[in-house]
This record gives structure tokens, sequence and C-alpha cells, in this order.
């Protein structure tokens, strides 16, 4: 039975399923292989559901054992289906296999959170603070929820193109949150459900290879196969969570999967969507892209706000537009006394920021309360500012223009003093013909800095060129670093790759806050929380109390001092922070700490390699760019 105030979620859901069917492609290939894929999704999803009851039973029986025993078995059996009900329902996902956190919508009042439910919920029930009748209420919200996605799958649409959406997505979830240990932050039973993940891809092939008989297909579909059953050998004996080799196996079984799973799709002819897209803004993630450290894998325009550009296209930001953008960004008539720009506080030489602890104010001898953060790479997030509060890069600059302590003026008053330059009114007039004669707008000057800050990441750095094959080899120490960033460091749970911002995939279109119980400064005898309420400030809920944006440590040996008050000197003290398990696994009373008070128990070697392999990450390119 439906959960009360939960009727209207699938009325809407049964409402739609009319007109989305309408807008199917009548000439599309025959989707007999989509649809026995669905029947064994459905089948998946019922195995899952007799794994999760027999959980129950356990508990009832008093048999912690085989709850736990069963626990492993129901995550497997999900793996099973996880990558169609990710790549089909993802907004499903986080109330399935999302992280154990409350969540707070940015809709409604924006303060209300949301209790977690799902797997990693009932893995701290079953495994952490046993509570077995919490753990019993989560099998059946569980249930619940996979009732409710059974309904889903019966009745939409299904198609060879969500199907092999389904895969990539899948293959860059492995990637960026199995390997790390995202999914089972206490079991790291990983290389048993990534192995699962496979044998389903594996499953899905062998259907497509039946009904596609040709030889193109056969042949592609049988190389894909060979490299999945490689990969699940690989893991059968090199699975240990801390020791595995997880550029190894990325560069030699998953880059490749990728590729070849592209090219399956396209021998069948099925590079059509079955539906019409309406309304649809671009999507982050650029499927056709076998590799997330290339420069075009993420759209930056995914992130842009709405009714900046139209939807439906491929619009993207002219050389000219983003060259106003540069001209507006370095002047500093944009600010009222004239004498600050963006570039004052953001400096190309120093990776767009200022080297500074806390940022400079127009008021002399007075700082702002946080660090100044780098805009590399800024153009792949969907929330700004320390505290969340600016939901698109074209919005942050209002706070910048009517901020006191940095522009302190108004748009009215920018308007006027650039309609006093000809230059200015004579690009702006080529740049937004349609808006004469009122082309310097709001509107028009946020388009034009967005488009420049959007225009600052390249993915160019040794490490990218090293993933990407530009490079032939890359330091041993590097190696180790990345394997111990998404391995024992932990590292990869919060700053996620490629951008290692906290940017969430497989689908990369929201972002993550963190309490880490940071200090004012470095100081592990006498440490002291810092004051900053962080994202509470925007979204006053207790659990955002001293929550602060996940920043990228894209170009971090160049973005010192660190943390969002400028507090740690060196990554050393950045990592032995971590390493001792923030604020509170330095005795400190942070309620809601995120960051597990556990220590990673990392060695000087250990701790000289996660260095090491940040460091690889340094792209000086665009900052060399007049």
């Amino acid at each position: 039975m439906l959960k009360k105030g939960r009727w209207w979620l699938l009325g809407a859901i049964l409402a739609v399923i009319p007109f989305i069917m309408a807008f199917e492609e009548e000439d599309d290939i025959n989707e007999q292989a989509a649809f026995e894929v669905r029947t064994y999704i459905t089948n998946g999803i019922t195995s899952f559901e007799t794994s999760v009851t027999r959980i129950k039973e356990s508990i009832a029986s008093g048999d912690t054992t085989k709850a736990r025993e069963q626990f492993l078995n129901a995550r497997i059996a999900f793996k099973h289906v996880e990558f169609y009900l990710d790549g089909t329902d993802s907004d499903r996902i986080r109330f399935i296999n999302g992280p154990p956190l409350p969540y707070v919508e940015f809709t409604g009042d924006g303060k209300t959170a949301l209790k977690p439910h799902g797997l990693q919920v009932l893995e701290e029930y079953l495994f952490d603070e046993v509570d077995f009748p919490l753990a019993v209420k989560e099998c059946d919200e569980l249930l619940y929820e996979m009732m409710l996605a059974k309904i889903v799958i019966a009745n939409n649409p299904i198609s060879n193109a969500l199907v092999f959406q389904s895969l990539r997505y899948n293959i860059i979830r492995i990637e960026t949150l199995s390997l790390p240990g995202f999914d089972c932050p206490i079991t790291l039973n990983i290389a048993p459900e990534i192995i699962a993940n496979l044998v389903a891809m594996d499953t899905v092939l062998k259907i497509y290879s039946n009904i596609y008989t040709g030889k193109q297909v056969r042949e592609k579909t049988v190389t894909t196969q060979s490299t999945l059953r490689s990969a699940q050998k690989y893991l059968q004996k090199n699975g240990d969570f801390e020791t595995i080799d997880r550029l190894h196996f990325i560069k030699t079984y998953l880059q490749p999967l990728s590729a070849q799973i592209i090219a399956v799709f396209e021998s069948i002819q099925s590079n059509k969507p079955v539906l019409v897209r309406i309304f649809k803004y671009p999507r982050a993630v650029n499927l056709n892209i076998p590799i997330i450290y290339d420069k075009d894998f993420l759209n930056p325009l995914a992130y842009a706000e709405r009714g900046y550009y139209g939807i439906n296209t491929d619009e993207q930001a002219s050389d000219e537009l983003v060259a106003l953008g540069r001209k507006l960004f370095f002047d500093s008539r944009l600010s009222a006394d004239n004498k600050m720009s963006c570039g004052t506080c953001h400096q190309p030489e120093m990776a767009f920021t200022d080297g500074r602890k806390r940022s400079i104010t127009n008021r002399e001898g007075e700082v702002q309360m946080r660090n100044t953060p780098t805009l590399l790479y800024a153009n792949l997030q969907d929330r700004y500012f320390y505290d969340f509060k600016a939901k698109s890069l074209e919005v942050q600059v209002g706070h910048v223009v009517r901020n006191p302590q940095e522009f302190n003026t108004s748009y009215k008053e920018i308007v006027g003093k650039l309609n006093a330059d000809s230059l200015y009114k004579k690009m702006f007039a080529s740049l937004f013909p349609s808006e004469a004669p009122h082309a310097i707008s709001e509107w028009s000057i946020n388009k034009a800095l967005a488009s420049f800050v959007r225009s600052l990441g390249s993915f160019d750095s040794p490490f990218d060129r090293y993933m990407t094959g530009r490079q032939k080899d890359i330091a041993p120490e590097v190696k180790r670093g990345f394997n111990l960033f998404m391995g024992k460091a932990k590292c990869g749970t919060c700053h996620f790759a490629p951008t290692f911002f906290g940017v969430v995939p497989p689908m990369f279109k929201e972002s993550e806050s963190e309490v880490l119980g940071t200090l004012q400064e470095w100081n592990p005898q006498e440490p002291v929380l810092t004051s900053d309420s962080g994202r509470y400030h925007f979204q006053s809920n207790p659990i955002y109390i001293r929550s602060h944006k996940t920043s990228t440590v894209r170009n971090i040996a160049l973005t010192a001092p660190y943390m969002h008050n400028g507090g740690f000197a060196d990554l050393e003290s950045v990592m032995a922070f971590y390493n001792k398990g923030g604020g509170a696994g330095l005795g400190l009373d942070v309620p809601h700490q995120t960051l597990s008070p556990d220590p990673l128990n990392l060695t000087e070697a250990e701790v000289s390699d996660v260095i090491a392999f940040m460091k690889s990450l340094t792209d000086t390119d665009l900052m060399k760019k007049p």
C-alpha cells in the first residue's frame, strides 16, 4: 500500500505516461532486445526484494550473522539492476543507495531535511550502530521504493537508447563511486559488487547478441563481453579494498569498456532516442565520450542559469562573448569606487585566487570571513560560494555586484558607466543585436562574465594527459597517490573524479557540502573550531552548521592557503587534519560531522604520495592566456 501523501507521486507518473508515449519514434528499429532487458531488470528487482525480505526474517529469528549475510546478498542483487535504475530514474537512487545523511532540497522552504533511506542506512543499522528495529523499518522503506520502481519501469517506454545510456552511466558510476567505496563505506565490499555490475552488463549484451545477429554487432558484442569477463577475473584475484590497483583497472578495463559500449550501440544503429526530449536542458554528461578526463566529457552549459541559453540546443558561448567577459572581468569600473575588479581577488597567475588567507574588501584594513576560491573549473558545478547561496555563475555575479564588501554598487550604475564607453557599446551591440538599444543590461553583463569563467577549464594537467593517452606515463608516486586518494585515504568519496569537486557522479548535476570540523588554524595541540556557520547561513537547518562546499583539488598546488577560511598553510597540514578524522577526530564536539572521525592511518610515505597525485592535477595553460 502506498504511504499517505505519496499517492500524488504515483498519479503524476501514470498521468504523464500516455503523453510521453505519444512521442515514440514510429520508424525506430526493433526494440525487442530492450524489452527483454526490461524483463531481466524486473526479475532482478524481485530477487532483490526476496533478499531484503530474508534480512527481515533473519532479524526476526535473532540471527545477526545471517542478517548481515543476507544484506550482502541484497547488495549484490541490487547491483544487477542498479545500472538501469540509475540511468532511467536517477532521483530514486538517493532513497535506495544514497549516502546515509539527511538531505535538504532547494525547493520548498529550502530548510526541511528529508530523512535518509536505503542500503547505506541499512548497512549502518546492521554493521555499525546496530539497531534491529530500525533495520526492519529500513527494509520496509526499500521494499516500498522498489515497488514504485517497478511501476515506473512497467509503464514507461523502453528503447535501446535508454538501455545503452544506462550502461554508460554504469561504467561512470563504477569508476567514480564504486571503486572509492562510496556505496558501501562500512563493509567496503567493492570487488563483489563491481563484479555483479559487470555480470549484469554481460547479460544485457548477450540479449543483444542473440537478437542482432549481424556480423558487425556480433563482433563488437563479443569483444565487449571479453573485456567484461577479463575485468571480473582481475577483481576476483585483486579485489582487496586497500591494495587494488584502481588506476590499472580504469585504464585496462573501464576505459576500453566505455568505448566498446558506444561501438555496440552504434552498430545496432540505435542512435536515436525513442522519446522526444521536450523542454530538455543540456545534460552534464556527454555519453559519447569514453574517457571522463576528456575536456568534452562534461558540458559547462548544463550548469548555466536557465534563461540565458536555449533549450534542446548545443548552443555554446562564442569566442567574442568570452572576450567581452574577459574584458569585464578585469575592469574596475564595475565597482562603486572604480578600484576593484573580479581580477583583484581572482588573479590568473595565482590560479585565479589571491594567495591570501581571507579575501580583501573594498575597505582598507578589512578582510572578508572566507578564502578566495579558484575559478578554474568553476564552470562544472551547480552551486557557488562556500555556503551555496548562488545556483549558477550568472546569479553569482549579482551577489558580488551588490555585496557592500565587494563591488558595493548596482547594475544601473554599471550599465551607465559601460554605456559611456564607445567600445563597450559596440561590443555589446554586436553580440546582443536583438536587445538593442538596451544591449548593455544586467542580463548581458551576467552572461558575458559567466561565459568567460565558463571557459576556464581545459583538462590539460599531466594526470589528464596520462588518462587520455596524450602522455605515455606518469611518476610512480602519482600512480600510488591516485590509488590512495580513491581508496584508503577516502578523498574520492567527496572530491569526485574527474572534476574533484563535490559534484556527484554519474549524473554530475548536484553539488555536495561537508561538515569537516574545520579549525580556525592548524593547531592539533589546541584545536579551535571555525565560527563560520557555512551553509547554515543560507539553509538554516542544523545539519548544515559549519557545512561548506567541497572545493576542487585541481591546481591545489597553486591555491594555498587552504579550507574556506585559509586556516591551513600547506597541504601537509590539510592531510594531517584528514588523517586524524577532522574536528571530531581531534576530540572536538562537531554535531553532524559528515567526515568520518576515524583516523585514516596513512603513513608519511602515503601522505606524500597523495600530495604528489594532487600536484599532478596542476594545469597552468589557462593562466598563461592573455
